[in-house]
This record gives C-alpha cells, structure tokens and sequence, in this order.
C-alpha cells in the first residue's frame, strides 16, 4: 500500500507518555514501535525520548514518546512529565497482578495533576503472550477501564432513593428489593464497558512486543486518534513563527509600528 510523502514542516506534535510499573514491557513496546526489534532483556529505565514521523488516518505527525520509569524509586519525576504529555499509555502485565492493581494509582495521577475528569490514554494489557503465565484476564481489565468512571454513567444502575421510598410499603419484600437492586448494578457494570469506551474514550488495548508483535503500532496510533478526538487543536497545523531580520519581520502576516 502507497503511502504519501512526508511533509516538510508544519506536522503537529503529540506528545504521548508510557507509564506503568516496572518491568511491564514498557520499553520493549517503545522500542518495538520505533525500531521493529524485540528487547528480551529487562533493563530499567530512567527516562527515554524517541521521535517519529508517522502517518495515522492520512494525516502526518510527529509523534514524541516519552518512556518513563516504573521504580517506586523515580516517582517524583512522574508529575513533572505528567504535566506535558498529550496522551498517556497506561501500561500492565497481565502476568504480574501488582502491575494491574496500580494502574488506578497512575490513572488517578494523570486526571490530579491534569486537573480534569479525563484525559487522553488507553490501557494496554502487555505480555499476551504468555499465556501460560496470565493472572489477569480479558475481562478484568476491561473491568478495571470501566470501573475508574462508573460514577459518571448516569443511569447505569437504579437509584437507592427510588428503592428506599419504595420499601417503606413493601416490608416484605424489602430483602427483595436490595438483592434485585445489588444484582441490577454487578448487570449494568458488566454491561457499561462498550457505553463507557464510547462516551469517555479510553480504549483497552491487549498487546505483545515479542515477535512477531501483537497490536504495538496500533496502541499508539489509537492514543493518537484519542487526543484528536479530545483534542482537536492538536490536530492543527501549527502557525507559521514570525522572523526577525534586523528591523524588519518576515512571516504570514506583516507587522506595524506605530509611534505616538
């Protein structure tokens, strides 16, 4: 398949994070996305920079990824590049149960120091690979991007105010009315994951670096299709910068002096 040329200049910039515990293949994703090779080893990474102009939906960009630390130990440099990512990939294992218990932790800081309610990311489930060693499976990661936003779904599940005015007129069916209700929402929760990737954008994503790699450039690519959603104005080209040459300023538009 033909693609176009790259053009010159004026691509926008995105900006994507890679966070995650240690040793969840953060790297080997990143390297396997901008070099096509697999890193078996595990080397811990203190902070990694790569940059590439890729074409996603016919439309260029450069894509700036940062692949961070996952040590308990750089912890404090998380809010600093938190603050100026466009896009996170929150990244586990799905053979290291610790690894998935702490992605609300990483979710959470990403929406604190962001000051939002959400933000641009997808979850990636790493190492499919090993499936004789999966401790977490499809559907409780799944879970687990629903569950950070099932306070938003209005109308997930029946009000605990209608059922309390209720009961007061059916004592005997009161133990009735908390099973039915308890059941209902355990039904909407496990039902809401389609509603909830629709209406706030945060795809799970199930991925593998060893070769031959399984959904590495499309975790990206989809982070990208996130942020344009979210975020138009990165889609943008960006605005010619105005020069200055001696006393004169070249650029698109031209500038006046006016002395009073």
């Amino acid at each position: 398949m033909a693609t176009s040329a790259v053009p010159s200049d004026n691509l926008p910039t995105y900006k994507l994070v890679v966070v995650g515990d240690g040793g969840v293949g953060k790297s080997a994703l990143t390297i396997q996305f901008f070099q096509k090779i697999f890193v078996p080893d595990y080397d811990p990474t203190i902070e990694d920079s790569y940059l590439k102009h890729t074409e996603i939906d016919n439309q260029w960009a450069i894509l700036d990824v940062l692949d961070t630390a996952g040590q308990e130990e750089f912890s404090a440099m998380r809010e600093q590049y938190m603050r100026t990512g466009d896009g996170f990939l929150i990244v586990y294992s799905v053979t290291d149960k610790a690894s998935f218990e702490h992605v609300d932790r990483f979710h959470q800081l990403i929406l604190r120091v962001k000051d939002r309610e959400s933000f641009p990311m997808i979850l990636v489930a790493n190492k499919v690979d090993l499936m004789h060693l999966r401790k977490i499976t499809r559907e409780q990661g799944k879970e687990m991007a629903t569950k950070h936003n099932n306070h938003r779904t209005s109308g997930s599940s029946p009000s605990p105010v209608l059922w309390g005015a209720i009961t007061p007129y059916h004592h005997m069916l009161s133990k009735c009315h908390y099973l039915i209700y308890h059941l209902t929402k355990r039904l909407c929760e496990l039902l809401s994951t389609t509603c909830y990737f629709r209406a706030h954008k945060i795809p799970y994503i199930e991925t593998s670096a060893k070769d031959p790699p399984l959904n590495v450039d499309k975790a990206f690519h989809d982070l990208v299709r996130v942020i344009r959603q979210q975020i138009p104005e990165k889609s943008q080209k960006k605005k010619k910068k105005t020069k200055w040459r001696g006393d004169r300023a070249t650029g698109t538009h031209k500038l006046q002096c006016v002395i009073l």
